[in-house]
């Protein structure tokens, strides 16, 4: 059966794709860490050196600066664009496809899901959002396509 080859595939390059990019992820949740929670001082065992037996303040400089990077962020219209550039491709079929890109992007409220990717990538260095289908209804076998936030970057591999 064609399923029983696929999945071998599948687990060799999710093995592969987890050694590669444990590294990126590491260092995403470090960098949030950092700049959200104001984890500054801190050693990778919870103990902090410097202060020890001493109370500690911590003065987060960077959260302003994400601030005004992701405020100026929200003023822009984030959007896809088609373009027409393989054989057979005309203006008109671009047209007609980024009418329907726009419908998907207006009806799933996409501007929140690149605003939030854009605010991960602000803060940890990357940023993701996703592309679904949904069924319209029980019913029937019609499907709807939906952009969705991710919540987490470091759980998208390439």
């Amino acid at each position: 059966m064609i399923n029983d080859a696929i999945i071998p595939i599948f687990e060799k390059c999710l093995v592969d794709g987890r050694s590669r990019w444990s590294g990126i992820h590491k260092d995403f949740n470090d960098d949030k860490k950092f700049i959200q929670f104001g984890q500054q001082l801190i050693n990778d065992d919870g103990s902090d050196q410097k202060l020890k037996g001493r109370p500690r303040f911590v003065i987060n400089k960077l959260i302003q600066f994400v601030k005004s990077v992701a405020n100026e962020q929200r003023k822009k219209v984030i959007a896809g664009k088609v373009f027409p550039l393989n054989n057979g491709a005309s203006v008109g079929k671009a047209m007609v496809r980024q009418g329907v890109a726009r419908g998907v992007e207006r009806t799933s409220n996409a501007r929140y899901a690149y605003q939030y990717a854009g605010e991960e990538a602000i803060t940890g260095g990357m940023g993701a959002f996703r592309l679904d289908l949904e069924e319209v209804s029980d019913k029937s076998f019609d499907q709807t396509m939906k952009i969705r936030r991710i919540l987490d970057a470091s759980t998208v591999m390439a």
